[in-house]
């Protein structure tokens, strides 16, 4: 009996063992995967790969939680608690545990980039050219984060503005709501400025942003009370003062009293400011729009946020934000967008995955021999191994840092990863997770899974929506739609005059060769209420998981018809269209304005100029009722032969299908060892760990092993019971 019980006794043990297991986060082609608990419910994830696989050599660290646990919370962190002071993210995580009322660090990693000397905020006689700009900025250094941040339900900095030459494009920000959902967009503040004696209003230009030319800044406390006498000599400045705190947000509405000006002509300049204080400050044609205001005014400040991707109720209760760039998957789809290959770039990233996991990723590099750093492959592959939903990147290049509390008192700070620059980086704010008292629960955090539909590379085409959201990706200036079997382009918001679209072939059924296939074919129809009669359209290729970049792009010319037409784009001059076609970018119109349009009809990819005009040709013809549209190989001409410089290339045999979505024909074709170099001493809680190889459980096992332990153990206990 004593053995039955032991056995009984260990069988359930082999149970709850079982159940204890949790799914490791494998990566393809990984040879070491160390998973360990930091508090409970967080856990860290250290995963290195060899050069043999599809990530390159890389170490990286991935911590994992869910904000639907209620002892968890994610902040924002400023050094000093100021929106222009550096520090790393372990004096940070430090000073944040000795300074927020039960709450305690356990991780952090960094945050945003921000403005620096060399680049946009080109300090006064230092002589800064940057992106073809060379006119000074500041008198003396200002680093404020380059995106949207928020901490403590405060907004410290609005996104990059269009005067901080030279604009790169709009930043997206992550942020958790009041009610700890977290989400990613590209949220706007509109902060409108009211002179109460005057009746005049206007809209600033931004929060502790740059004081650029053509611009109107409004410098709260979070800002200025650390630095002053920034502005160049031309600034026109009014100092505002609050009869109590005010907190810049969502719904603020607060009045303050002018008490001084500070004109070009005056040899004094503002002073570092209180919580009670706004200066307001304007240069060049912005000057005209506060220059009239006289001290004793009364001046009234309203703030109102909304988010581009249409996710304005949630953004306007985030508490905490960080701004970052190069969202590489959003909606649970690839965009397109990404470092370019062979970058080998430092990444910090956060983001969170289809089951609503929240994760902070670190990826080293530029260190040879050890870990080369993320390239645009990197990241889409990153995005499929662990399902990711939305995801970005924050600062990286030397920036990259995690730090973790050592789990016995969380007081030892680690910094876990292997920073470029061979030690923690000051940086502009920092991203922690910490633990404290029971909160609130988490509200209803819906995740839309894109429905997958399965498309063709040689032609992709739009039958329904489904189709249209599959494959659109990251856009920058224009909106993107489904319109009765075409996807709809609108040029729309431009600050650069550079529409564009990602297609990405992530649902590709199978993904056709670069090498092989060298022309893309655009069918499309501008309508004639389009401001031009011709424009200019460009064709970014990507293969292999790498994003758009400068010199692989060729360019066609489109015409405004009101029909059906088509233009093909060569890719047989760039160089790195080779390997596996994985995505294009379409820049739409090379220079648009407000409101042009572009349908696209599909999109084509052929293996001879000869082959695309017979394929794009019947199709533009069927869709402008000038041919008869056949009962079988509807969309693809009979099968040829072309011959090129140096090889005969026969076309596949196509089969063909015709759809009508509300009226509208829809024409749609369906085609059918590096050996790794050793790595450097390990550092940190790496030495700690061991291996526990590269392969994972396979659940079906454990399935079986949980199954068999529970019918053991029920047998068990009535074969004890039974003796007795």
């Amino acid at each position: 009996m004593k053995k039955i019980k032991a056995l009984s006794v260990f069988l359930t043990l082999i149970f709850i063992l079982s159940c204890a297991v949790s799914a490791s986060w494998d990566l393809d082609g990984q040879k070491f995967n160390n998973t360990t608990e930091i508090y409970p419910g967080v856990m860290r994830h250290y995963i290195e790969t060899p050069a043999s696989s599809p990530y390159k050599l890389q170490k990286i660290n991935i911590i994992e939680f869910d904000l639907a646990q209620r002892d968890l919370y994610l902040d924002v962190v400023y050094p000093q608690d100021c929106a222009v002071k550096l520090s790393t993210t372990k004096n940070v995580m430090n000073a944040f545990t000795k300074e927020n009322n039960g709450k305690t660090a356990i991780a952090g990693v960094n945050g945003d980039m921000w403005m620096v000397t060399y680049a946009h905020a080109r300090v006064k006689g230092s002589g800064t050219s940057y992106g073809g700009y060379s006119d000074a900025v500041v008198k003396k250094s200002f680093p404020v984060s380059r995106g949207f941040n928020m901490s403590d339900g405060e907004i410290y900095s609005t996104a990059h503005m269009t005067q901080e030459t030279p604009y790169e494009g709009e930043f997206w920000s992550f942020g958790v709501t009041d009610d700890f959902i977290p989400v990613m967009g590209n949220p706007q503040a509109k902060v409108m400025i009211k002179d109460e004696n005057t009746g005049k209003e206007v809209k600033a230009d931004g929060i502790n942003r740059l004081p650029a030319k053509n611009a109107l800044v409004v410098y709260t406390d979070k800002a200025m009370k650390g630095l002053n006498n920034f502005a160049l000599d031309d600034a026109y400045e009014v100092l505002i003062e609050f009869d109590g705190d005010y907190k810049m947000c969502h719904g603020a509405d607060f009045t303050g009293t002018v008490k001084a000006i500070y004109g070009p002509d005056d040899s004094a300049d503002p002073p570092l400011i209180n919580n009670k204080q706004i200066v307001l400050t304007a240069r060049g044609t912005r000057v005209s729009y506060i220059n009239e205001f006289k001290i004793g005014d009364k001046i009234n400040f309203t703030c109102e946020i909304t988010d581009i991707e249409g996710k304005t109720e949630l953004w306007q209760r985030v508490t905490n934000c960080v701004g970052g760039h190069i969202q590489f998957v959003v909606g649970g789809k690839l965009t397109g967008n990404g470092v370019g290959e062979g970058a080998n770039y430092p990444s910090t990233i956060i983001g969170y995955t289809s089951d609503k996991k929240v994760v902070m990723i670190t990826i080293d590099g530029r260190q040879k021999n050890y870990s080369v750093g993320a390239s645009s492959s990197t990241l889409s592959q990153l995005a499929k191994d662990l399902d990711l939903y939305d995801a970005f990147l924050v600062d990286g290049g030397g920036s990259t840092t995690m730090t973790i509390a050592k789990a016995d008192d969380y007081k030892n700070l680690q910094t876990v990863n292997s920073p470029s620059d061979g030690s923690d980086r000051s940086v502009n704010n920092s991203i922690i997770l910490s633990f404290g008292k029971e909160r609130a629960a988490q509200g209803e955090f819906v995740i839309e899974k894109p429905e997958k539909v399965e498309i063709d590379m040689t032609n992709l085409s739009f039958p329904s929506k489904a189709y249209a959201d599959g494959v659109a990706g990251a856009k920058n200036e224009c909106s993107c739609e489904w319109d009765n079997g075409d996807l709809k382009l609108t040029a729309t918001g431009l600050k650069t005059n550079d529409p564009y679209v990602n297609i990405s072939y992530q649902y590709a059924k199978e993904n056709i060769s670069a090498d092989d296939y060298k022309v893309a074919t655009v069918v499309y129809k501008l309508p004639e209420t389009n401001a031009k009669a011709s424009y200019s359209t460009e064709i970014f290729f990507c293969a292999n998981g790498g994003g758009a970049e400068g010199g692989q792009s060729a360019v066609g010319q489109i015409k405004r018809t009101g029909k059906y037409e088509y233009v093909n784009i060569s890719a047989k001059s760039v160089s790195k269209w080779k390997g596996k076609a994985t995505g294009i970018r379409l820049d739409f119109f090379t220079s648009a304005t407000e409101g042009d349009v572009m349908y696209v009809h599909n999109i084509l990819f052929s293996k001879t100029a000869e082959e695309a005009d017979e394929r794009a040709a019947y199709i533009v013809g069927v869709l402008n009722g000038e041919i008869e549209e056949t009962t079988a190989e509807t969309t693809a001409p009979p099968e040829t032969e072309t011959e090129t410089e140096t090889e005969t290339v026969t076309e596949t045999e196509t089969e063909t299908e015709t759809e009508t979505e509300l009226e509208t024909k829809t024409v749609q074709t369906t085609t059918v060892s590096q050996t790794e170099t050793e790595p450097k001493e390990t550092t940190g809680a790496e030495t700690e760990q061991t291996n526990n190889s590269g392969s994972s459980v396979n659940p079906f096992i454990i399935i079986a092993i949980v199954a068999a332990g529970v019918i053991i153990t029920v047998i068990g206990v009535m074969i004890v019971k039974k003796k007795k």
